[in-house]
């Protein structure tokens, strides 16, 4: 099994259990959406009041956080996990800010976690941020990889 379909599984396992709502971006989301990128890592926003109710189920994996990540390109809640080898990073869907290159700034993106896609792989039905969401979110990054994303998807 896959490291990626592993720490997927059992991630969101413990995610329905709690009834934590979720949507997966990223790389993740870039795949399932036909971009032929490989999967680096699972990226998962939830809303910054589940933190302390994900956090004891998942506290002996965290290797960062959850804390307020500010950087250049990103301002959210943040948590990151080891899992068998698979990262999983944990962002904020309220009140997050991600750096729009043609604003040269940081910009409000907040996620409606109720608007969403259900997408399978390795068998397990996600809630995907909407393409149209993450294109938006790709194109204000304007990472390399995003760029890779943005042309597999459009």
């Amino acid at each position: 099994m896959d490291k990626f379909e592993e720490a997927l599984k059992w991630i969101v396992g413990i995610l329905r259990e709690k009834k934590i709502d979720f949507q997966i971006a990223g790389s993740v989301a870039a795949k399932i959406y036909g971009s032929n990128r490989k999967i680096t890592d699972v990226d998962i926003l939830i809303r910054e009041e589940d933190f302390d109710r994900l956090l004891p189920s998942v506290k002996q994996y965290v290797v960062k956080g959850p804390l307020q990540s500010e950087s250049e390109m990103l301002d959210c809640l943040f948590m990151k996990l080891v899992y068998k080898g698979a990262t999983i990073k944990f962002g904020g869907s309220e009140r997050t800010k991600i750096f729009d290159k043609k604003a040269n700034r940081l910009v409000n993106f907040e996620v409606n976690l109720s608007r969403y896609v259900n997408k399978t792989i390795f068998g397990i039905v996600l809630p995907l941020m909407p393409r149209d969401e993450l294109l938006k979110y790709k194109e204000n990054l304007g990472r390399k990889v995003d760029k890779t994303d943005i042309d597999n998807l459009i």
